[in-house]
């Protein structure tokens, strides 16, 4: 590359001020050559924004974008738009990471010219740390329309390929000649998830690089341990669009129309965990889920889910079991009974964290 930048990382930034200098310190501290740092201030109304200032004062590689409230989503986009780098990476602006997390990851995919290379996480608090799952006996997979059912059944399922976007590096250009763009995430739930089912569409090279190179900080007040508001219409939003996706080649995405029906169950699983963890009761769980049925394309999936045989992209045999049972019920179109069965296994769950790969932890 003629400008010889490795990694963009993109930051972005909404009222962290307690965290945001460790967080860019660590960055500044990486084994990495030639990389720079976008931070986006997302409209934070504390010193954050000072903050970004004065390290770009300071250092001709940190560049910042002000601008009013987006949100997660857009603001990465934005620092996407300016981005320079051959890969691009991505850090929440509470978090941090070790000094050779990028060496590690940039290294890697040169190596083996990838398109993402994904690494291990460790998730901290001030008591605890919490390793996620090690990558010992994961194989590097490129996405072809030969491997793509093998790659959501024993990667995208089986939460080897986590739903982050904070935990790879992703080719520039791959994502530039694709349009690959985070959702709004004031519209959709998890704009992670669709920035990954618009990647893997694609069908990227993934390498997995070893170790827990990245710090993920676990909040009470971060945006993924909040009550999900309409968790509802905004999951079924992002089932709308990636539809829309795999109509533009409707005839050669069999699997990926199975994995979506699978993810239509999940926003009936998630919503049970979201009710439950927040002191809804049962009718509120029907009240909410009742909005599924109303919107024609995930109904359709759900319908579709126990004559595609869209379980047997399940890896774990009782969740299998689980999808093919409710798969039935929504083919005869008992819906009560299967949405009643859904709230009755997942309500004693604790809600996941929709970054850690919505229910498949």
């Amino acid at each position: 590359m003629s400008n010889n930048i490795t990694v963009s990382v993109i930051v972005p930034v909404y009222k962290v001020e307690e965290y945001l200098t460790q967080c860019i310190e660590s960055i500044l501290r990486q084994t990495l050559s030639n990389i720079e740092v976008i931070l986006v201030d997302d409209g934070s109304s504390d010193g954050c924004p000072a903050i970004c200032d004065g390290y770009a004062d300071k250092f001709d590689f940190v560049h910042v974008i002000h601008q009013k409230n987006q949100g997660l989503g857009e603001a990465r986009n934005n620092g996407i738009k300016i981005a320079k780098g051959e890969y691009l990476g991505f850090v929440d602006s509470d978090d941090y990471i070790e000094a050779n997390y990028y060496e590690v990851l940039y290294n890697a995919a040169k190596e083996k010219d990838a398109d993402i290379v994904e690494t291990e996480t460790l998730d901290f608090d001030k008591n605890k740390t919490i390793p996620r799952r090690s990558f010992d006996l994961l194989k590097d997979i490129t996405v072809t329309p030969k491997t793509i059912e093998l790659f959501f059944r024993d990667y995208y399922f089986a939460s080897a390929y986590k739903h982050n976007a904070w935990d790879k590096i992703y080719r520039r250009e791959f994502v530039i000649d694709n349009n690959i763009r985070f959702g709004d995430n004031k519209v959709i739930y998890a704009e992670d998830t669709w920035f990954q089912l618009q990647a893997i569409f694609y069908y990227p090279k993934i390498v997995f690089a070893q170790g827990t190179h990245y710090r993920y900080r676990l909040r009470l007040s971060s945006i993924t341990h909040n009550t999900a508001k309409n968790l509802v219409q905004r999951e079924g939003l992002m089932i709308n669009m990636y539809d829309s996706l795999l109509n533009t080649d409707i005839a050669n995405r069999r699997i990926e129309q199975r994995a979506c029906s699978v993810i239509a169950v999940e926003v009936l699983t998630l919503e049970a965990l979201n009710q439950t963890h927040y002191g809804g009761n049962r009718n509120d769980y029907l009240i909410e889920t009742q909005k599924v049925l109303e919107q024609p394309v995930v109904r359709k999936y759900l319908e579709r889910l126990y004559k595609s045989r869209a379980y047997d992209l399940e890896p774990k045999r009782g969740r299998r079991t689980f999808l093919r049972i409710i798969g039935l019920l929504f083919s005869v179109k008992m819906y009560g009974l299967a949405r009643f069965i859904v709230w009755r296994t997942y309500k004693a769950k604790e809600r996941p964290s929709i970054d850690t790969g919505l229910l498949y932890n």
